[in-house]
């Protein structure tokens, strides 16, 4: 069943199962890895008939894909209106240490199913633009290495548990912003770095 012939969560407003659905697939993930989460799996732990996966969603890879959308909505809010290099840290961080399994998980599955796949490259898309809007960096290859360097952070993060990640991100960010032709001088003695949390993973 194609993706139009269903009606999508977006076509019942109010109703929770889509979102239920959503976030079951997100813990899953995190649980159990892709390979568990089928869609009998899903369905059971957001206590609904497996039949509504394919009612609001066409397909399994339509249900991944609905988790991209929702993260797409989370981790694009967190940036969407800064231009501040220190804020921009912070994001980085926060991937690294709070989402980086489940951005493992997705780029794995990614590889499996094409939609996600097609979902996932305009996913990176998006953070690509908003990375090169707190950097001031315009150029495709630079940012595209950027992210790939992220990527392999996050990757790196979930076997080795003691790389020094505030350093290597805040390095990533004054590297990159050397590159901008337009950056601005930042004050004497500020490196911009973000203050580590108190409590880190």
């Amino acid at each position: 069943m194609s993706r139009a012939a269903h009606p999508g969560p977006s076509a019942a407003p109010g109703n929770p199962t889509p979102g239920r659905l959503i976030e079951a697939t997100r813990q899953c993930l995190l649980e159990k890895g892709h390979a568990a989460c089928s869609v009998k799996a899903i369905a059971a732990a957001a206590g609904v008939n497996h039949g509504l996966v394919h009612h609001y969603f066409g397909s399994k890879e339509g249900l991944f894909s609905a988790l991209l959308d929702r993260m797409d909505q989370e981790i694009g809010g967190q940036l969407e209106h800064s231009r501040d290099p220190q804020e921009l840290q912070a994001f980085l961080l926060d991937i690294v240490f709070e989402r980086a399994r489940l951005l493992n998980e997705i780029y794995s599955m990614a590889r499996q199913y094409p939609q996600v796949r097609e979902r996932f490259v305009r996913f990176m898309a998006d953070r690509r633009r908003q990375i090169g809007a707190a950097l001031g960096l315009e150029d495709e290859i630079l940012l595209r290495l950027f992210a790939a360097m992220v990527q392999g952070m996050a990757m790196q993060s979930q076997v080795e548990r003691n790389l020094p990640l505030y350093s290597l991100v805040e390095g990533m960010v004054e590297l990159f912003r050397d590159r901008s032709p337009d950056r601005a001088e930042s004050p004497p003695g500020s490196s911009g770095a973000v203050p580590a949390p108190e409590n880190t993973q």
